[in-house]
């Protein structure tokens, strides 16, 4: 997968943004949650200060016979139930709406196990058979009838269900929310990225349009973060175009002697006393010397990109170099079977294909020993080319060493650039070329180049 710096910009602010949102909405519902327990306990306490202000202080008799006698939980909208218990575990009174918490049993002993010896005391908690019900408690003493003094625990007991179905409504609002706000946050953040980062794209643009040789250079408005990159592919720019004119200067003053000493080897031959045969293959050699200088030359100044792409039929480039070898290597003998299909097309430069297949041939030539097969088939959208020989071969530890520049795969006095020029020419066309081992007994090279013109 192919990295994006914009994706990873986002993708880091966005992991932030979220990390952030979750944090304030877990703060704002935990905050949400202590309100709520605050003005719960704060009503359950004014509902118990109510309570005791119920009693009628002035029946004293009453009081001390029965002292609970006189409470009462008044309110038309009471949310409430009360109980007071003994230490014991006994219940001394209860006033309990109808409901799952009056069917209980045995309401106080639970009761104590929630809030213990506590003073007072405010929590939720749960009644086996009845549910989740926020207690309010507050422990005394008093002097009854008994010189000893005996404690009591009066409870307030209100249904936690409606306060959690609030949290649980408050929490899902919070969550919707937070989303719509980091969805608006992540729109934003992305048009921003993009903003932020145009300058990048714009540069991208201006290489291109150099690449195609639209321009010359990168402007100089970006913004000063970016104004010492800018300079430097200037500055690399300009160099590069300073190599390429030493470069063509220099290619210029080879072609210009070489096409002198092939002007005079021309005029040589005419004082010559030859034969017109010999004339005429020293003229279409020479004249072979000045097209293969003369595509260099075009090929080491103006680039591939400036060739022509019609393509062309590569069966007479290939008989044209085939009469050529048979020439030059009719000492050997060598018996060459050369087969093709009908109506190829290689999407290339003819000077291409030629300088290709001339290297093959001239090794295949070279090394075999008496037999050359020679094939060019149509595959799909690419022309196969296939040249076998019955030479020593290649062992496959060399098969990738001789497509380097200066490696060769004997010991014989050259340059070792053949093949390497050869897989060149191959990678420019975004081609292939295998080498295996022939039926013959020697190499096999296998090549695939496009066989339609783009």
């Amino acid at each position: 997968m192919r990295r994006s710096l914009s994706f990873k910009l986002t993708a880091a602010m966005l992991l932030v943004m979220a990390m952030l949102m979750t944090l304030l909405t877990s703060l704002e519902y935990d905050s949400f949650i202590a309100d709520q327990t605050r003005r719960t306990q704060a009503e359950m306490r004014n509902d118990l200060s109510r309570l005791f202000s119920s009693q009628n202080q002035q029946q004293e008799e009453t009081l001390r016979e029965h002292p609970f006698s006189e409470l009462a939980i008044t309110g038309n909208n009471r949310q409430v139930d009360g109980v007071v218990c003994e230490d014991s575990g006994a219940t001394l009174w209860q006033d309990i709406r109808p409901g799952p918490l009056k069917a209980v049993n045995n309401l106080c002993p639970q009761l104590q196990a929630l809030h213990g010896d506590r003073e007072s005391d405010f929590r939720l908690g749960t009644i086996q058979g009845a549910g989740n019900y926020y207690l309010y408690s507050l422990r005394f003493t008093r002097f009854l009838k008994k010189p000893v003094p005996r404690t009591f625990h009066i409870v307030l007991l209100r249904p936690a269900s409606e306060l959690m179905a609030v949290r649980n409504y408050a929490k899902w609002s919070f969550i919707r929310r937070a989303v719509l706000i980091y969805a608006g946050f992540a729109l934003l953040l992305l048009w921003t990225t993009r903003w932020g980062l145009g300058s990048l794209t714009r540069m991208q643009r201006q290489l291109d349009e150099i690449r195609q040789q639209r321009r010359s250079q990168l402007s100089q408005d970006f913004e000063q973060e970016l104004l010492p990159l800018t300079s430097s592919l200037n500055e690399l720019l300009a160099n590069e175009r300073q190599q390429t004119q030493r470069y063509q200067n220099s290619m210029n003053d080879l072609a210009h002697s070489l096409k002198t000493r092939l002007a005079l080897i021309q005029a040589t031959m005419a004082e010559e006393q030859l034969s017109n045969g010999a004339r005429r293959n020293l003229d279409d050699q020479v004249q072979l010397m000045d097209q293969i200088i003369q595509y260099h030359l075009r090929r080491a100044v103006a680039g591939r990109q400036l060739l022509s792409n019609k393509g062309c039929d590569p069966v007479p480039v290939v008989q044209k170099l085939l009469a050529t070898m048979a020439k030059v290597y009719q000492h050997k003998r060598i018996l060459l079977r050369f087969e093709h299909d009908d109506a190829l097309l290689f999407a290339g430069e003819p000077d291409d294909l030629f300088e290709l297949m001339g290297n093959l041939l001239d090794n295949a030539h070279k090394f075999a020993i008496s037999e050359i097969h020679l094939a060019l088939r149509q595959q799909a959208q690419w022309l196969q080319i296939t040249l076998a020989d019955d030479g020593p071969g290649i062992s496959p530890s060399q098969r990738e060493q001789v497509l380097k520049r200066g490696v060769r795969a004997d010991s014989s006095n050259g340059q070792g650039i053949g093949l390497s020029v050869c897989s060149e020419i191959i990678a420019s066309y975004q081609g292939a070329i295998s080498i295996s081992d022939s039926e013959l007994g020697g190499a096999c090279f296998t090549l695939l180049l496009p066989s339609a013109a783009e």
